[in-house]
């Protein structure tokens, strides 16, 4: 058993899964999926994301800056929701984190659901980021 912390430092840990251009994509699987998800995740949200890419090649650096839209599924107390992209799906948890043994499962359901929905050709990135807030003074 991990140490309990009387202020624990976790803002938010994000569990997100890009999925690589072989995997078919389109505007339908946001709702097919929200409709997987709905019992957990009742309200549902559309959001449009500013995104920075840079690329580095014999020619240079090329910047580009564009928008990308996500659907966002909260749950009722809207600390943990799930964000949907194209080939992108994200559990987010906010403050207060429960433990990992509360949120493994739910990454495990999202990520069943999204299988259920699309056929995964493949993966190109797996990501959990805990984001900390620690104070100081």
């Amino acid at each position: 058993m991990g140490r309990t912390y009387t202020h624990p430092p976790i803002v938010e840990a994000v569990c997100e899964f890009r999925l690589s251009p072989e995997t078919q994509w389109d505007l339908a699987i946001p709702g097919l999926l929200y409709e997987t998800l709905r019992d957990r995740f009742p309200h549902r949200e559309s959001r449009l994301l500013p995104e920075l890419g840079i690329e580095q090649s014999q020619e240079g650096i090329r910047q580009e800056i564009r928008t990308s839209e996500r659907i966002l599924f909260f749950a009722e107390d809207r600390r943990m929701f799930i964000q949907v992209g194209p080939r992108l799906i994200a559990v987010n948890c906010l403050k207060p984190y429960p433990t990992w043994t509360q949120f493994k499962p739910i990454i495990a359901q999202t990520w069943q659901s999204l299988i259920n929905t699309v056929v995964v050709k493949g993966i190109d990135r797996i990501g959990l980021r805990y984001i900390n807030q620690i104070n100081l003074a």
